[in-house]
């Protein structure tokens, strides 16, 4: 049977948690910047119809995934 082939995914954002060997648990986030992903697209792509959506989607991402890490503060050190 024939395998599909996987689309490769550049990350434009991701909120991760995980535990260390010793038993912590960590929480990351790591994101794009809003407007340098703007600036980049309407750079490199500026045929990409939809730059505002993802960006208007980053800054919601981002404000979120900081809301998410301050409230998580009471379970993970």
């Amino acid at each position: 049977m024939k395998q599909k082939a996987k689309t490769k995914i550049d990350d434009l954002f991701s909120l991760r948690m995980g535990m260390t060997r010793s038993g912590d648990i960590k929480m990351e986030m790591d994101y794009v910047n809003a407007e340098v992903f703007t600036k980049t697209m309407e750079e490199h792509a500026p045929e990409f119809d939809d730059t505002w959506k993802v960006a208007s989607l980053l800054r919601y991402l981002k404000t979120k995934g900081e809301e998410i890490m301050e409230k998580s503060n009471g379970y993970v050190t």
